[in-house]
């Protein structure tokens, strides 16, 4: 299958914004090299919807955050006035509970929309490094909000509602437990003292689990996966090609080397240690010629400690094996074994390649026009041969059983095809003692033996004389 390459600047610079929202590698330095390249351009439509989404996530992120607490109080207050039979006070505060409940809906809606306008206006008319930053602020704060709250209201604001109902309880105020959220007296200082603590360990909770998540990418990575879930990622020749055009300096540099790249002189050990060298340039690489690679690379990935890494190229590596050998039948020249697709675990996940059956490799191939036929011709000088669209391969001359279609004794004493059988036999693997059994043996060269006969039998599926 074809692969359409960009062909102007527009659409490498298309391809290049796909790459950075994309690549779910999780490579900091790398995306900020990217971001490089665009950093004078203007956010406009996207930078507005990007902005305007993230801005209105972060206002719903306060909205549920409150609406946790609220609930909370108004759970933990309940109890309360239930403990103390004060079930009318307990009804009134539930009707109340309602009222403000849609009242604070509304109000979330409002603040929400304004927050939406804002943002957009933010994102359209902002450089796309500060775009970008957008698409992790409002997922991070959507979801750390409301689950920092609850356990902070757990720990500090239900025991002090605890302590202030007894306290109460021997003021002879219990009237004043009524008010979900605040409290009169002295006990308003101690309420609101324990509530400027709640926030700075909320802030503290947040700023660590921030610090960790920047370091590893993930929420960044992650954020851009659901901001941008219809943008797929670029082929890594397109991206290639892309930054040849549009990259700077640096850029166009690796890209150039990595284009020059053979397959057939590239060592996978060497290429997975470059995943976790300290310099993004040595990553890049690694990661460009391991998708070369093939099959050849799936067995470093299957044990790589990087899950983001090691499941984004092999992504790659299916989509790239499945365009060039889907469609075509192919043997592997080093195995002479067909490349067939072939099923590998990755990071948890599955996935599907096309590859030598024996070695994994796809590069190094023959394209198979119409069959792959074995023969036994001690006349002939060549190990292998196109007959028409069948490719002919001379057990003779090769010394090792290749896959194939169908086998045929031409020129050989019983001696010799006996040999061949026993050789056969013993170095059937599962795949080719699948072959042989589907498989036809022609028998064309005179004095073969019945006993021979039978001996091809129990290997082949039919025998021909």
């Amino acid at each position: 299958m074809s692969l359409s390459l960009p062909s102007s600047n527009a659409e490498s610079q298309s391809i290049v914004w796909r790459e950075i929202l994309r690549n779910g590698l999780g490579d900091r330095e790398y995306e900020q090299a990217l971001e490089s390249l665009v950093h004078r351009q203007i956010g406009g439509f996207i930078g507005a919807i990007i902005g305007g989404l993230n801005l209105a996530a972060a206002v719903l992120g306060f909205w549920l955050a409150m609406l946790v607490a609220l609930i909370a109080s108004r759970l933990g207050n309940n109890i309360l006035l239930a403990m103390s039979k004060e079930n009318a006070l307990a009804s009134q505060a539930i009707e109340r509970f309602d009222e403000r409940l849609t009242q604070g809906a509304g109000l979330a809606v409002l603040t929400c929309l304004i927050a939406c306008g804002l943002g957009a206006l933010i994102g359209a008319s902002s450089p796309w490094p500060k775009v970008f930053a957008y698409c992790k602020l409002g997922f991070k704060l959507l979801v750390q909000l409301p689950l920092l709250t609850l356990p902070v209201w757990f720990y500090c604001l239900i025991p002090l509602m605890i302590f202030t109902s007894i306290g109460v309880q021997v003021a002879n105020a219990r009237e004043l437990v009524s008010e979900p959220l605040t409290f009169q007296g002295t006990w308003a200082v101690v309420y609101w003292t324990f509530s400027v603590i709640a926030i700075g360990v909320a802030y503290a909770l947040w700023h660590d689990m921030h610090k960790t998540e920047i370091a590893g990418g993930d929420w960044i990575s992650n954020a851009r996966q659901l901001a941008f879930w219809w943008v797929g990622r670029p082929h890594y020749l397109q991206l290639e090609k892309a930054l040849q055009r549009v990259g700077d300096e640096q850029f166009i540099s690796l890209a150039n080397c990595v284009a020059l790249s053979k397959p057939e002189k590239l060592v996978p050990a060497t290429l997975h240690t470059a995943l976790a060298s300290r310099d993004w340039t040595e990553r890049f690489v690694a990661r460009h010629n391991l998708i070369r690679l093939g099959g050849l690379a799936v067995e470093g990935l299957e044990t790589n400690w990087n899950k983001n890494v090691a499941s984004a190229l092999m992504k790659q590596i299916s989509a790239e094996t499945t365009r060039l050998h889907a469609h075509q039948r192919s043997l592997c020249r080093t195995c002479w074994a067909v490349v067939k697709k072939q099923k590998t675990q990755v990071a948890g996940k599955s996935f599907g390649y096309y590859g030598c059956r024996v070695c994994r490799q796809g590069h190094s191939v023959t394209n198979l026009q119409r069959y792959l036929v074995g023969v036994l011709d001690t006349n002939s000088s060549e190990a292998s041969v196109y007959e028409g669209p069948d490719l002919v391969w001379n057990y003779h001359k090769l010394h090792l059983l290749a896959d194939l279609d169908r086998f045929e004794v031409r020129h050989a004493c019983d001696e010799d095809v006996e040999r061949f059988l026993i050789d056969v036999s013993e170095s059937l693997d599962e795949g080719q003692r699948k072959q042989c059994k589907s498989a036809k043996f022609v028998i064309r060269a005179p004095g073969i033996t019945q006993n021979t006969v039978r001996m091809a039998k129990k290997i082949f599926q039919s025998v021909e004389v």
